[in-house]
Protein backbone atom coordinates (compact mmCIF):
# COMPACT_ATOMS: atom_id res chain seq x y z
CA UNK A 1 0.00 0.00 0.00
CA UNK A 2 2.81 2.58 0.68
CA UNK A 3 4.79 1.98 -2.55
CA UNK A 4 1.29 2.15 -4.01
CA UNK A 5 0.73 5.76 -2.30
CA UNK A 6 4.46 6.96 -3.29
CA UNK A 7 4.18 6.07 -7.33
CA UNK A 8 0.47 8.26 -6.74
CA UNK A 9 2.34 10.97 -5.27
CA UNK A 10 5.48 11.43 -7.96
CA UNK A 11 3.07 10.83 -10.69
CA UNK A 12 0.49 13.63 -9.20
CA UNK A 13 4.11 15.46 -8.52
CA UNK A 14 5.08 15.49 -12.56
CA UNK A 15 1.82 16.28 -13.38
CA UNK A 16 1.33 19.63 -11.17
CA UNK A 17 5.18 20.16 -12.45
CA UNK A 18 4.44 19.53 -16.39
CA UNK A 19 3.10 22.60 -17.15
CA UNK A 20 6.42 24.84 -15.57
CA UNK A 21 8.59 22.77 -17.62
CA UNK A 22 6.89 23.09 -21.11
CA UNK A 23 8.89 24.43 -23.20
CA UNK A 24 8.31 25.59 -26.72
CA UNK A 25 9.77 22.28 -28.34
CA UNK A 26 7.45 20.27 -26.24
CA UNK A 27 4.42 22.36 -27.58
CA UNK A 28 2.90 20.06 -30.09
CA UNK A 29 2.49 16.17 -29.40
CA UNK A 30 1.22 13.98 -31.71
CA UNK A 31 0.40 10.47 -31.24
CA UNK A 32 -2.19 7.69 -31.36
CA UNK A 33 -5.08 9.64 -33.24
CA UNK A 34 -4.69 12.98 -31.73
CA UNK A 35 -2.64 15.65 -30.81
CA UNK A 36 -2.24 18.87 -28.29
CA UNK A 37 -1.28 21.93 -27.73
CA UNK A 38 0.45 22.57 -24.55
CA UNK A 39 1.26 26.21 -24.67
CA UNK A 40 -1.11 26.71 -21.96
CA UNK A 41 0.47 24.29 -19.75
CA UNK A 42 -2.67 22.23 -19.92
CA UNK A 43 -3.21 19.98 -23.36
CA UNK A 44 -5.68 21.41 -25.92
CA UNK A 45 -6.91 19.30 -28.34
CA UNK A 46 -5.70 20.21 -31.94
CA UNK A 47 -7.49 18.84 -34.81
CA UNK A 48 -5.74 17.32 -38.00
CA UNK A 49 -3.46 14.85 -36.54
CA UNK A 50 -3.12 12.46 -39.87
CA UNK A 51 -1.24 9.44 -38.01
CA UNK A 52 -3.00 6.17 -37.23
CA UNK A 53 -1.18 4.03 -35.35
CA UNK A 54 -1.63 4.47 -31.33
CA UNK A 55 2.04 3.30 -30.36
CA UNK A 56 5.04 4.85 -30.93
CA UNK A 57 5.26 8.68 -32.41
CA UNK A 58 7.59 11.62 -32.73
CA UNK A 59 6.81 15.02 -32.92
CA UNK A 60 9.44 17.81 -33.79
CA UNK A 61 8.85 21.91 -32.41
CA UNK A 62 11.32 24.75 -33.46
CA UNK A 63 12.52 27.08 -31.22
CA UNK A 64 9.67 28.95 -31.41
CA UNK A 65 7.18 26.26 -30.63
CA UNK A 66 5.96 25.94 -34.71
CA UNK A 67 5.01 22.33 -35.58
CA UNK A 68 7.79 20.75 -38.06
CA UNK A 69 6.65 17.14 -39.03
CA UNK A 70 5.76 14.17 -36.88
CA UNK A 71 5.33 10.80 -37.35
CA UNK A 72 4.84 7.21 -35.84
CA UNK A 73 4.25 4.27 -38.11
CA UNK A 74 6.01 3.97 -41.18
CA UNK A 75 5.30 7.90 -42.64
CA UNK A 76 6.09 11.25 -41.72
CA UNK A 77 4.09 14.30 -41.83
CA UNK A 78 4.52 17.71 -41.92
CA UNK A 79 2.73 20.84 -40.32
CA UNK A 80 0.12 20.83 -42.78
CA UNK A 81 -0.81 17.31 -41.74
CA UNK A 82 0.17 15.83 -45.17
CA UNK A 83 2.40 13.12 -45.68
CA UNK A 84 6.35 13.88 -46.88
CA UNK A 85 6.14 12.16 -49.79
CA UNK A 86 9.46 10.69 -49.40
CA UNK A 87 8.43 9.12 -46.01
CA UNK A 88 6.77 6.41 -47.99
CA UNK A 89 8.70 3.05 -47.63
CA UNK A 90 10.09 3.89 -44.34
CA UNK A 91 11.43 0.72 -43.60
CA UNK A 92 9.98 1.00 -39.77
CA UNK A 93 8.31 -0.95 -37.37
CA UNK A 94 4.25 -0.01 -37.55
CA UNK A 95 3.63 -0.93 -34.11
CA UNK A 96 6.99 -0.05 -32.44
CA UNK A 97 7.24 -0.27 -28.17
CA UNK A 98 9.04 2.46 -28.48
CA UNK A 99 8.58 4.68 -31.89
CA UNK A 100 10.73 7.21 -33.90
CA UNK A 101 13.37 9.79 -32.71
CA UNK A 102 14.18 12.64 -34.43
CA UNK A 103 17.65 14.71 -33.54
CA UNK A 104 19.28 17.69 -35.35
CA UNK A 105 21.47 17.01 -37.98
CA UNK A 106 24.91 18.63 -36.14
CA UNK A 107 25.66 21.79 -37.53
CA UNK A 108 22.43 22.25 -40.05
CA UNK A 109 19.34 24.24 -38.65
CA UNK A 110 17.27 22.61 -41.04
CA UNK A 111 17.98 18.81 -41.43
CA UNK A 112 17.18 15.83 -38.67
CA UNK A 113 17.98 12.64 -38.30
CA UNK A 114 14.67 10.64 -37.68
CA UNK A 115 16.15 7.38 -36.37
CA UNK A 116 13.40 4.31 -36.17
CA UNK A 117 13.47 0.53 -35.06
CA UNK A 118 12.71 -1.35 -37.89
CA UNK A 119 11.35 -4.01 -34.82
CA UNK A 120 12.51 -6.15 -32.68
CA UNK A 121 15.62 -8.38 -33.59
CA UNK A 122 15.51 -5.91 -36.86
CA UNK A 123 18.05 -3.05 -37.67
CA UNK A 124 18.22 0.39 -36.33
CA UNK A 125 17.85 2.81 -39.32
CA UNK A 126 17.70 6.23 -39.56
CA UNK A 127 16.56 8.71 -42.79
CA UNK A 128 17.62 12.63 -43.02
CA UNK A 129 14.79 14.97 -42.93
CA UNK A 130 15.40 18.28 -44.92
CA UNK A 131 12.80 21.15 -43.84
CA UNK A 132 14.06 23.36 -47.04
CA UNK A 133 12.16 20.89 -49.38
CA UNK A 134 8.94 20.77 -50.72
CA UNK A 135 8.41 24.60 -50.12
CA UNK A 136 9.60 24.29 -46.46
CA UNK A 137 7.29 21.78 -45.14
CA UNK A 138 10.45 19.24 -45.16
CA UNK A 139 10.85 16.17 -46.90
CA UNK A 140 13.18 12.58 -46.76
CA UNK A 141 16.11 13.43 -48.48
CA UNK A 142 16.08 10.71 -51.00
CA UNK A 143 19.86 9.40 -50.98
CA UNK A 144 19.75 9.46 -46.89
CA UNK A 145 16.80 6.87 -46.65
CA UNK A 146 16.19 3.76 -44.22
CA UNK A 147 20.37 3.90 -43.76
CA UNK A 148 21.15 1.17 -41.44
CA UNK A 149 22.75 2.07 -38.24
CA UNK A 150 22.49 -0.96 -36.42
CA UNK A 151 21.72 -4.61 -37.56
CA UNK A 152 20.02 -6.43 -34.72
CA UNK A 153 18.56 -4.13 -31.99
CA UNK A 154 15.76 -4.43 -29.87
CA UNK A 155 13.12 -1.72 -29.93
CA UNK A 156 14.42 1.15 -27.21
CA UNK A 157 16.59 4.10 -28.36
CA UNK A 158 17.62 6.95 -26.77
CA UNK A 159 19.43 10.08 -27.82
CA UNK A 160 21.18 11.98 -24.71
CA UNK A 161 22.42 15.37 -25.80
CA UNK A 162 26.48 15.06 -25.38
CA UNK A 163 26.77 18.88 -24.14
CA UNK A 164 24.70 22.02 -24.28
CA UNK A 165 27.14 23.43 -26.05
CA UNK A 166 26.65 21.84 -29.16
CA UNK A 167 23.65 19.97 -30.89
CA UNK A 168 25.58 16.34 -30.68
CA UNK A 169 24.02 13.27 -29.41
CA UNK A 170 24.73 9.53 -27.57
CA UNK A 171 22.47 7.15 -29.39
CA UNK A 172 21.88 4.28 -27.16
CA UNK A 173 19.76 1.27 -28.27
CA UNK A 174 19.39 -2.80 -26.64
CA UNK A 175 21.03 -5.52 -28.26
CA UNK A 176 18.31 -8.45 -28.35
CA UNK A 177 18.58 -11.21 -25.54
CA UNK A 178 21.72 -9.30 -24.29
CA UNK A 179 22.56 -7.00 -21.55
CA UNK A 180 24.75 -5.12 -24.37
CA UNK A 181 23.95 -1.64 -25.31
CA UNK A 182 24.64 -0.16 -28.52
Amino acid sequence: MKCKLFFAIVFLSFCFNLSSQISSFDRYWYFGLNAWDWSSGSPVAVSGCALTNIEGCNTVNDVGGNLQFYGGDDKIYNKNNTLMPNSVGLLANITPKQGPIAVQVPNFSNRFYYIYPQGFGGALRYSTIDMTLQGGLGDVMPASKNIQLRPVVAEGILAIPKSTACNEYWLLTHGVNSNFLC
